[in-house]
């Protein structure tokens, strides 16, 4: 039991949070019990100073050299991959809720994770100095970049979102810490290591915290009353498909570009990997700001899509270091 929590940590913990939430809303609510609109923007402000924390900015002077990769990872993170996603929910329609479609949008525009995109180019024997150098530059940038593309998104189905108060809550919630984190990065880095702070496993804890707080107001809004099943079935399907789809473009776009085998396992991971670890907290600032979205709605495509890329990246990671030892 203990090796299954172990290895679907993730999983475990989303599950739980929105057991919780459904067994006891009224703690999590906005309002309620656990005043959930305090802690849970307690938690992301933690969370993208930790974040700061762990960012190496460091590597970015080492890693421009690179610049033709860098740029096709980039490209494939904020453009190639969010058109797609534009073109299915132009195909799909009607047939999503609102907050699902609005989430999916969402989904595809977030940076690559920080820790799993790393760690697997590593392990497929990428090169990870390439993989960091883009998680950097793609996790800073993205703090305004998808703001500024969800803004669009809403403004073309005739809402509005006000977006300076947004901004100003993004600089507040997440730019501010992430700031603060980086000038004590070289104070804190150090200790951290020596005191074995496990910075990534407290990011994801506060992310389940969030989940929380995010679902028990979604269980109090009755959020079932405004999606079907059918609905809910395809948001399973598309959040697994469209992980193929990413990787699919990620890895023929590396071949196009003939890069070197390490560099096209970067491209490959950074390019299809999505953020939790800043995308719950990032979507929590956002939806606030949106005319009647529902956050626990809009944040399924992401917890769906977290696990089928850990879980599809480590069977192609598991496949390849059996190979190795057949051949060793």
């Amino acid at each position: 039991m203990r090796k299954f929590v172990r290895e679907n940590e993730f999983v475990v913990g989303v599950l739980c949070a929105i057991l919780l939430a459904t067994l006891w809303p009224e703690g999590g609510r906005d309002g309620g019990v656990l005043h959930g609109e305090i802690l849970s923007n307690l938690a992301v402000v933690t969370i993208f100073f930790l974040q700061g924390v762990s960012l190496p900015t460091d590597s970015l002077v080492k890693g421009l050299l690179k610049w033709r990769v860098h740029l096709f990872i980039q490209l494939t993170i904020f453009g190639v991959i969010p058109l797609i996603m534009w073109g299915i929910m132009h195909l799909v329609g009607g047939a999503l809720n609102e907050s699902l479609r609005l989430g999916f949008l969402f989904l595809a525009m977030l940076p690559c994770t920080i820790s799993s995109a790393v760690v697997y180019t590593a392990r497929m024997g990428g090169d990870a100095a390439v993989a960091l150098f883009n998680v950097t530059i793609a996790n800073i940038a993205g703090i305004f970049i998808v703001p500024l593309w969800m803004t669009w998104l809403v403004s073309q189905s005739g809402e509005s979102i006000a977006l300076g108060p947004l901004l100003q809550n993004i600089c507040l919630t997440l730019l501010l810490p992430l700031i603060v984190g980086q000038l004590l990065r070289k104070f804190l880095i150090t200790r951290a290591r020596a005191a074995r702070w496990p910075i990534p496993r407290i990011n994801t804890s506060l992310v389940f915290v969030i989940l929380y707080f995010s679902f028990a107001n979604a269980v109090h809004e009755r959020f079932w009353e405004s999606v079907t099943f059918w609905q809910m079935a395809l948001t399973v399907v598309l959040a697994a498909g469209y992980y193929l789809i990413a990787t699919f473009v990620a890895v023929g776009g590396g071949k196009l570009l003939k890069l070197p085998h390490a560099d096209a396992v970067a491209a490959a991971f950074c390019g299809s990997h999505k953020t939790t670890a800043a995308g719950v907290p990032m979507a929590k600032a956002i939806f606030a700001a949106i005319p009647g979205a529902n956050l626990g709605l809009a944040l399924l495509p992401l917890l769906i899509y977290a696990p089928v890329q850990l879980g599809l990246g480590g069977i192609a990671i598991s496949r390849r270091e059996k190979k190795l030892k057949t051949q060793a």
